[in-house]
């Protein structure tokens, strides 16, 4: 992929990010509705594991895309210089 390629895929990475924090902070605030440790409660907690490791995953994808992205603007400067 060139760096055009990278960057959109850079750009979407950062809104699935944004869009995962969003839902595990939403999730977060309804779970502190229910008493600890109650069904609902216990259901809410499993799924906002999950969607932190989800998340942690998301991380890990931007952060790979990122020094692709700094490597081919890096090698873009050289070949012009």
């Amino acid at each position: 992929m060139d760096l055009s390629d990278e960057e959109q895929v850079l750009a979407a990475a950062n809104r699935h990010v944004d869009d995962a924090r969003r839902r595990i902070g939403a999730l977060t605030q309804h779970l502190e509705r229910y008493p600890a440790g109650g069904p609902p409660a216990a259901e809410g907690e499993a799924l906002l594991g999950l969607l932190q490791q989800g998340l942690e995953a998301m991380l890990a994808h931007r952060d790979a895309v990122e020094r692709e992205v700094k490597r081919l603007r890096d090698a873009e400067r050289s070949s012009s210089s």
